[in-house]
């Protein structure tokens, strides 16, 4: 695999582990203020979210790359 192949691979592994991560540890609001929708998070913790998205890509990345560099 070459550098470009393994790089899209990454990218599309993080975006889809991210998007997967994003509705687990929200919490939402009780009081519901104007201009906001209802299914607004509080606090959605997008930082840390992204932190274990980027460990996760990577060790399946690595995964891929293995299987197809072996021909497993």
């Amino acid at each position: 695999m070459s550098m470009i192949e393994i790089f899209v691979v990454y990218v599309i592994t993080w975006l889809l582990v991210f998007f997967l991560a994003l509705p687990f540890g929200n919490k939402w609001d009780e009081s519901i203020e104007t201009g906001l929708a209802s299914s607004s998070p509080r606090d959605a913790k997008l930082g840390i979210k992204a932190i274990i998205t980027t460990i996760i890509a990577g060790i399946i990345t690595l995964i891929v790359y293995y299987i197809l560099a072996t021909s497993f």
